[in-house]
């Protein structure tokens, strides 16, 4: 009976040391938050729900100026960008486009290189392929993402000026 006991209590020591010596050669990796991802323009990044905020501009490394009527902050549409290289986009609420069947969603696909991301959507809104070189702003609170041109948006006001000053503002949480 001595003899099983010992082997058994052998055995218990040998299998804890065992499990200890797999365990401290494995790290903890710690999930990065959206801000430390956003460092660049990364795929991580990019993947998740981004709120269309509507039109603004990019001064100082901020956002500011959204005029009154493009501000969807309070009713934002979203710009979902999938793992797979899929997207999806749906307007503002109160948008112009909201309510226009061609607009209502769009569909396509994406992929970033360096610090540029490529769009492609057969969308009558948002149709054929654009380059953006988006501007990221990493604050405490969140991460507002301009592209540097009109795409999704630009149904939204005929007038040139508009379309000329301002960009298309997103934004998601920091953490």
């Amino acid at each position: 009976m001595k003899k099983i006991s010992v082997a058994l209590a052998v055995a218990g020591l040998g299998a804890a040391t065992l499990m200890t010596a797999c365990d401290s050669g494995t790290t903890n990796a710690k999930k990065l938050s959206k801000a430390e991802e956003c460092a660049s323009l990364t795929k991580e990044c990019l993947v998740g729900t981004w709120a269309v905020n509507g039109f603004g501009v990019v001064e100082n490394g901020a956002v500011t100026k959204f005029p009154g009527v493009f501000d969807y902050s309070g009713t934002p549409g979203a710009l979902v960008f999938k793992e797979d290289g899929s997207f999806s986009y749906k307007p503002p609420v109160y948008s112009n486009t909201a309510s226009d069947v061609d607009c209502s969603a769009s569909y396509g696909t994406w992929s970033v290189e360096g610090a540029t991301l490529t769009m492609k959507s057969s969308s009558m809104c948002a149709q054929g392929s654009v380059t953006i070189t988006p501007t990221v702003i990493v604050g405490a609170i969140k991460v507002d993402m301009a592209f540097d041109r009109m795409w999704f948006l630009k149904n939204e006001s005929d007038e040139q000026d508009v379309r000329a000053r301002y960009v298309e503002v997103f934004s998601t949480s920091a953490q």
